[in-house]
C-alpha cells in the first residue's frame, strides 16, 4: 500500500506532489518527508530499494544554493530543489526497478545519473509552468525555518529579506539578478523589459521587474 510518511509537517502541496508520483510509478511504495535525518548525508533525496522508499530531507534542503547562485530569490531556489529532488529519486527508482543489477553499484553509473538529473529538471520546469511556489505561510515546517534564516541573512543580504515583504507573489526572480547571473546582448536586455512594461510576461512592482519561475527556468 502507498503512503506518504511525514516525520517533520511537510507543505501540502510537496505531498500532494509525491502521492501524484507514486500513482504514476509503480516502483515506489513510500515517501518520507523528514528533516536533518542521519542517514542523509547532507543530501536532500536519496532512495532505498530494499523498502522502495524516498526519503526528501527538506533540513537539507534549505542549505541548498544551486538556482539561487543562478540568480533565483532565495525562497523559491529552497522549494525547487526539494521538486527536483523529490523527481531525481523517483527516476532512480524506476531504473533499479528495471535494472535489479544496478542496486551492485555504490554510485550508478553516471547515464543513469544524467537521466534523473534530467527528470529532476523536467519535473521543475513543468510544475513551475502551472503552479506558484507556496507562501511560507503554506510552507509549514519548512516556511518557520525559512523566515528564521531570512532574519538571520538580514545584514549581509538584505535581498533576501525584500522577497517577504516586497516580491509579488508569483516572482522567482529579480530583472537585476537575471542580467547579473546571465548572458544578454543589450538588445535582449530591452526586449525582456519591454515585454514586462507591457504585461507580456513576468511581473512588476514600480521600477522593479520579475521573472516567474517558470520564465527563469527556461532561460
Amino acid at each position: 500500500m502507498k503512503q506518504v510518511s511525514i516525520i517533520v509537517p511537510a507543505p501540502v502541496e510537496l505531498v500532494a506532489l509525491a502521492a501524484e508520483l507514486m500513482t504514476t510509478t509503480p516502483c515506489v511504495e513510500i515517501v518520507v518527508f523528514g528533516a536533518y535525518m542521519d542517514h542523509m548525508d547532507g543530501c536532500i533525496g536519496t532512495y532505498c530499494p530494499e523498502l522502495k522508499t524516498v526519503y526528501i530531507d527538506m533540513g537539507n534542503a534549505l542549505n541548498d544554493q544551486a538556482l539561487y547562485n543562478a540568480g533565483m530569490m532565495f525562497i523559491p531556489n529552497v522549494w525547487y530543489a526539494l521538486v527536483w529532488a523529490l523527481a531525481h529519486e523517483v527516476e532512480h527508482a524506476c531504473q533499479l526497478e528495471a535494472e535489479p543489477e544496478l542496486v551492485e553499484f555504490s554510485k550508478l553509473p553516471q547515464e543513469y545519473e544524467d537521466t534523473a538529473m534530467q527528470a529532476g529538471a523536467d519535473l521543475v520546469l513543468d510544475w513551475s509552468e502551472h503552479h506558484n511556489v507556496p507562501t511560507l505561510g503554506a510552507l509549514g515546517w519548512l516556511g518557520e525555518q525559512l523566515i528564521v534564516m531570512i532574519n538571520a541573512m538580514y545584514t549581509k543580504h538584505p535581498e533576501v529579506a525584500d522577497e517577504v515583504t516586497h516580491v509579488p507573489f508569483g516572482a522567482a526572480a529579480s530583472l537585476e539578478a537575471v542580467f547579473a547571473n546571465h548572458e544578454f546582448t543589450n538588445r535582449g536586455k530591452e526586449v525582456l523589459i519591454e515585454e514586462i512594461d507591457a504585461g507580456n510576461i513576468g511581473l512588476k512592482i514600480g521600477n522593479d521587474r520579475f521573472l516567474t519561475a517558470f520564465e527563469f527556468l527556461g532561460l
